[in-house]
């Protein structure tokens, strides 16, 4: 009963033209409490805001028109509530320092350096070099869904541990690319990163321990992925970066002509990449640089497409690899520096892998492929893809018919199944409280009043 009454207690802040609250610079962020919503509506002027997020378990939610479009945030001329101050505000448009926060279906839309603002003590200033949409510097559990992330230094800087990114869409950022991770064990999966505007700019720079990136589409930048964290101690979960199910397309800008750089800043790290699509258009390229000899790379199950004129080398540099079950594209190298490489066996060379529309960058397959049943057993270790990305910014439960397929897609009619609770990698659960789904609050009122109703039974 407890439960119920803290659901009943909840406080959903509406914000917008003809709401309670004009402005985001109005919701009195000081004061709300675990479970509050704060629900933003989409106006004809951009909310130009800037706010601190210091308590936990509160929910900022965009309410999509009726055409689908999202509430936009813009550093431009952003103003922040009188008296909400904090550390750098320079440095981004939304600090998070609270466990359990969630920020979803909003549109940060510019923030760039130079670009004036007005801080919470009436100060003004402009915005730093790496300014980014959202800064997480301290708690637990964030969770980033659903929002575009445009025209920014850096779109979001995660510093916190157990973050989930999902769902998000990225474009057109700048200097500081997409996606910046440190901390402990962030989930990154069903976004669509594409490429920032800036050819020096890595698209994803992994610093965290333990990170999972799994069923994205990442599309352009000096290096898709930029992983160099540090070994940290706590178990196997911290020593290795799982990359898999994702879309990985390297094309012509950007100066790097590695798709991933994986370096460890301290200590032995594994990076385990599999089950991913991963497609070159530029006429040299490596799949992978290893950066130290105390790094371990396990490359399996990946589909590795290219143009049949590219200089394409699938791993070079220091560190241990093993290799199998992989579609490589005719004519490749496997190492150019000597990398030692252990090959698992399964492992085709072929011209053209079957996807349905290349052209369209939909690497489904077609019903012909040449991958389809032909990927080996994972290694020990690793967990079998569960979904796979589905454009803007989604997932589809992957089909299983006991025969997988070499890639990020199955070629078999997939099965909606509801998420068994198998950890964070799979879909997320309904979440308690104000910020669950209407229909979670009507459930809980019903099991309330069954409850009551028994109880009364009994008592007579």
């Amino acid at each position: 009963m407890a439960f119920i009454a803290a659901v009943l207690l909840c406080a959903t802040y509406e914000v917008g033209d003809g709401k309670t609250y004009a402005s985001l610079t109005d919701v009195p962020w000081e004061s709300l409490a675990a479970g509050d919503v704060v629900q933003v509506h989409p106006r004809a002027a951009p909310y130009a805001v800037k706010w601190a997020m210091t308590r936990a378990g509160v929910t900022v939610r965009g309410v999509p028109s009726g055409s689908g479009a999202l509430p936009v945030i813009t550093g431009q001329g952003a103003t922040t509530r009188s008296g909400q101050t904090f550390a750098n505000p320079d440095r981004t448009l939304v600090m998070v320092a609270a466990d359990g926060v969630v920020l979803e279906s909003l549109h940060f839309l510019r923030a760039r350096q130079g670009d004036a603002f007005t801080a919470g003590d009436g100060s003004t200033g402009t915005f730093a070099s790496g300014v980014s949409a959202i800064d997480a510097v301290a708690g637990s559990n964030v969770t980033i869904r659903g929002c575009t992330f445009e025209d920014l230094e850096k779109g979001v800087y995660v510093a916190t541990d157990d973050a989930v990114i999902e769902g998000n869409v990225f474009r057109a950022n700048r200097a500081g690319g997409n996606l910046d991770l440190t901390g402990a064990r962030p989930v990154v999966r069903f976004n669509a990163l594409r490429a920032p505007t800036v050819a020096a700019a890595e698209n994803v720079r992994d610093n965290a321990a333990g990170a999972v990136v799994a069923y994205n589409f990442i599309a352009g930048g000096n290096r898709l992925l930029d992983i160099e964290g540090i070994g940290a101690p706590g178990g196997d979960d911290f020593l290795r970066t799982r990359v898999f199910g994702n879309v990985l397309v390297k094309d012509d800008f950007g100066g790097n002509n590695a798709v991933v750089h994986f370096d460890t800043q301290a200590g032995p790290r594994r990076l385990d990449l599999y089950a991913n699509t991963i497609v070159v258009r530029r006429d040299l390229a490596r799949v992978v640089q290893l950066a130290k000899a105390t790094v371990e790379l396990t490359l399996v199950n990946n589909v590795v497409r290219a143009r049949p004129t590219t200089n394409l080398v699938m791993v070079d540099g220091a560190g241990d690899v093993r290799y199998g079950g992989n579609w490589l594209q005719r004519g490749r190298t496997l190492t150019q520096s000597g990398t030692p490489l252990v090959d698992l066996g399964g492992n085709l060379d072929g011209d053209d892998p079957g996807f349905r529309d290349e052209l369209s960058d939909d690497f489904r397959l077609s019903p012909s492929a040449a991958v389809i049943d032909r990927a080996m057993m994972l290694p020990s270790g690793l967990d079998a893809p569960a979904f796979e990305f589905r454009a803007p910014a989604g997932s589809a439960p992957r089909g299983d018919d006991s025969k997988p397929d070499i890639g990020a897609f199955e070629e078999v009619v997939a099965v909606v199944q509801p998420d068994g609770g198998a950890g964070k990698v799979g879909l997320v659960g309904w979440r308690l409280g104000c910020a669950a789904a209407p229909g979670q609050v009507v459930l809980v009122l019903a099991v309330m009043m069954s409850l009551m109703r028994r109880r009364r039974l009994r008592s007579r």
